[in-house]
């Protein structure tokens, strides 16, 4: 019985939403394609090849290379990851867990991560790498700051030791 309560509320139709569905609602025919499948994009190239993608329909191969048109449209950066933001985070991380070993590691690896976070940012700046490689690269240039500072200070006390001890 309550399934039968429900359907006539449905069919009185006062829920007081009508408003708000009609304006929420997309017109018919509206950015649809003619099968009414996905929305289709006006004006778009095709960000490996270049390929003139007008009334393509979103989510189906790009004609020309086979890359799925629109997958960089919501967020989804097609562009790699930058093997100098890895490397910085690597080395930035390597860096400051080398501290303890004299400083060494840090002076070494610190000044490294600092040097390839940069590079990153050049190639975002570029277009050759994607905007998903500047958190690691940011990641990579502040532990490599850190760590270039920590073994500075170690390298400078171990330096003080040894010239008191002379």
């Amino acid at each position: 019985m309550p399934d039968d309560d429900f359907r006539d509320w449905r069919r009185e139709g006062d829920d007081g939403l009508e408003d708000a569905r009609a304006e929420f609602e997309p017109r018919r025919g509206a950015g649809r394609s003619a099968t009414g499948g996905a929305p289709r994009m006006s004006s778009l190239t095709c960000p490996n090849c270049g390929y003139n993608l007008t009334g393509a329909t979103i989510g189906m191969p790009c004609p020309e290379c086979a890359s799925i048109v629109g997958q960089g449209l919501l967020g989804m950066d097609t562009r790699p990851t930058s093997g100098y933001a890895v490397a910085s985070l690597v080395l930035g991380i390597v860096g400051l867990v080398g501290c303890p070993a004299w400083g060494l590691p840090s002076m070494v690896c610190g000044p490294l991560a600092i040097l390839f976070a940069y590079l990153t940012r050049k190639q975002i700046a570029r277009g050759e790498a994607g905007g998903n490689s500047s958190g690691p690269a940011t990641a990579g240039m502040v532990l490599g700051i850190i760590a270039s500072i920590i073994g500075a200070v170690a390298v400078g006390f171990i330096l003080l030791v040894l010239a008191g001890s002379f």
